[in-house]
């Protein structure tokens, strides 16, 4: 399988601080990777440089491109990102004129617009918000809004850094269904997160620390060392973390990723 990500021993310093040093990672195309760590350890540095928002000599390669001047226009054809404040993606009165201005600049005809804009946002369930303007509209709409707006072309790359962060934990769940399914289509995805849970949603898992990243796994492998993310001072997935506990006491015998499936474990 081809790589999405592929980047080979990067070094970057911000403020005479050393943010990664020989780093190394590569993301196969498809994945639902999630990326964790603590705060302060470059979650959001790597998506800027993912994304060539950084310009940079180091060997990255998105997509198969080389981020430099030449691939910037194409990288921004087939790679969207959400970022956690996205009021700054928001730049027309209302939400509807912003997916209109995203959709022109992806060259839609105008014919195809309102369609487009009416299947999308049913598939968000934003179409009570289309007319409203971006400014009276709360922080965690505006990350809908944003996102909304990143998928209407159906990049070939979508990273999320912290972009879910305000939704409740009912709005996140319907979210990360309906991007499990844009992955299930070939739509590879990259979540930066500080939310432990969303750990469990994707296929895999990579964990920053100390400038390098110290895993890089399916979901099902990286939990059997749980160490790992002690170290790296990364909380558990709740189920994980109480499975785990579960376990060394022998009240069950392994640990589990889904809810469910332990309360049914222990009902046995």
């Amino acid at each position: 399988m081809s790589a999405v990500i592929e980047i080979r021993d990067m070094s970057f310093s911000y403020d005479n601080k050393t943010i990664f040093k020989n780093t190394s990672l590569t993301i196969e195309d498809g994945t639902f990777t999630t990326i964790v760590g603590c705060s302060g350890c470059g979650k959001t540095t790597l998506a800027k440089m993912m994304s060539g928002r950084y310009k940079t000599s180091q060997y990255i390669k998105i997509c198969g491109y080389f981020i430099n001047n030449k691939n910037i226009p194409k990288l921004k054809e087939i790679v969207e990102i959400v970022f956690e404040n996205s009021s700054r993606q928001l730049v027309s009165t209302t939400v509807r004129k912003n997916l209109e201005l995203a959709l022109k600049s992806y060259n839609v005809p105008n014919q195809e617009i309102d369609g487009k804009i009416e299947d999308i946002s049913k598939s968000l369930e934003i179409e009570s918000l289309l007319d409203k303007n971006v400014d009276i509209i709360s922080d965690a709409e505006k990350q809908l809004v944003s996102l909304t707006i990143a998928l209407l072309h159906n990049p070939q790359l979508l990273i999320l850094d912290d972009a879910l962060s305000m939704l409740d934990y009912c709005r996140r769940e319907k979210v990360f269904t309906l991007l499990k399914v844009f992955n299930r289509l070939g739509m590879s995805i990259i979540n930066f997160t500080h939310n432990s849970d969303d750990m469990l949603i994707g296929t895999n898992v990579a964990v920053i620390a100390k400038g390098q990243i110290v895993a890089n796994e399916k979901k099902n492998k990286i939990f059997n060392n749980l160490r790992l993310f002690s170290n790296a001072k990364v909380e558990l997935p709740f189920i994980v973390s109480l499975s785990s506990k579960l376990k060394y006491y022998g009240v069950v015998d392994k640990i589990y990723y889904d809810n469910k499936k332990l309360v049914d474990a222990l009902w046995r």
